[in-house]
């Protein structure tokens, strides 16, 4: 089984989850999904992951799902509509 290539994006998304201290994360292709977020507490944890993804400057962008009932404990970052644009 041939090992697959590692992406820009995928240096970029290990460079945010390294520089966080949140251990309940789903790493995808195209996402992070930090889970199990506690009640209460998303807003505070998405303006900590976008203030680290400015701080970092990273071309991310972190968005809570605390409307969406069944996933309402996860935030999910994904990269910037300008970053897929370009690349």
């Amino acid at each position: 089984m041939k090992p697959q290539e590692v992406t820009e994006l995928d240096k970029i998304f290990n460079s945010l989850y390294c520089s966080l201290p949140y251990t309940n994360v789903l790493s995808l292709e195209d996402c992070l999904i930090f889970q199990k977020v506690p009640f209460g507490y998303n807003k505070k944890m998405v303006d900590e992951i976008n203030d680290k993804i400015a701080q970092l400057k990273l071309p991310l962008i972190a968005k809570s799902n605390e409307a969406k009932g069944l996933f309402a404990d996860t935030i999910v970052v994904v990269p910037t509509e300008e970053y897929l644009l370009n690349n």
